[in-house]
């Protein structure tokens, strides 16, 4: 109570050894801090070759149906493939016009992507973009963003690559890898830019702050602003110990066990 009474700063009331108090005096501001979201760039690569061309063969064999199928959208190819890539359905019905295109499209791609096969990835889409797009195979003009934003054949054709390059969106901004989104919290006093170059940049030069997701929020950390020091008992006291307690063990172990020799 007359800790509280008084409110002094770095006062201690009492015995340290015994019962004691210690008040301290801060600011509101001082608990509290930004939350922010740090992001960085999806860096995708486009890997063609035998075993990728065979999971685009299977994807292909499970999505695309002649026949009818309940319960399937009826659509044209270029229709589903036209949809964002978390609405692409996992299985259509072409409607009766678009099983040639399927044929026509499906066909000249894979005779496109064979040629194209090597052992390692390509790390630039836009490259890899720009050479499918105009490959001497490639008579019919066939569109490589058909491809990419289809769901099924982009998880058989493309991976994330740390060694790639950074994919932009139509807007050329870069794309967001979700799978190496952090956060950080960054005391009210500090300022949050100061922060980003002291302590994310070095480690991740391309990872940049959503300010649209900042919050700010509070906690009070009893431990950090009232935590003493105490150093731990010597290595060799604590080996004495250990040893002490062996032969306790031991000499109980004689006892229990004495009479059954």
């Amino acid at each position: 109570m007359k800790a509280y009474g008084e409110c002094k700063d770095g006062a201690v009331y009492g015995e340290p050894d015994g019962i004691y108090c210690e008040s301290k005096v801060f600011d509101n501001e001082e608990f509290g801090y930004h939350k922010i979201v740090v992001e960085r760039p999806l860096r995708m690569a486009v890997k063609v070759n035998d075993e990728s061309l065979a999971s685009f063969k299977q994807c292909l064999a499970r999505t695309i149906f002649k026949e009818d199928k309940e319960n399937l959208p009826e659509m044209s190819l270029a229709e589903a493939m036209s949809l964002p890539i978390e609405k692409v359905p996992r299985a259509i019905k072409l409607k009766n016009s678009a099983e040639d295109e399927a044929k026509f499209y499906f066909s000249n791609a894979l005779n496109i992507l064979e040629s194209m096969k090597q052992d390692e990835p390509y790390l630039s889409l836009d490259d890899f973009e720009k050479a499918f797009n105009n490959h001497p195979a490639n008579v019919k003009g066939i569109k490589f963003d058909m491809l990419y934003n289809s769901q099924d054949f982009s998880y058989a054709l493309f991976e994330v690559n740390p060694a790639a390059e950074i994919v932009y969106d139509i807007k050329h901004k870069p794309m967001v890898d979700t799978n190496l989104r952090d956060t950080e919290n960054v005391p009210l006093k500090e300022n949050i830019e100061e922060y980003l170059q002291r302590e994310v940049l070095p480690y991740a030069p391309d990872a940049w702050i959503d300010k649209k997701k900042t919050k700010v929020g509070y906690e009070i950390p009893m431990t950090r602003y009232f935590y003493k020091y105490e150093a731990p008992e010597p290595v060799e006291e604590v080996a004495v110990r250990i040893h002490e307690l062996e032969l306790d063990i031991q000499n109980s172990l004689d006892k229990l066990f004495a009479g059954e020799v």
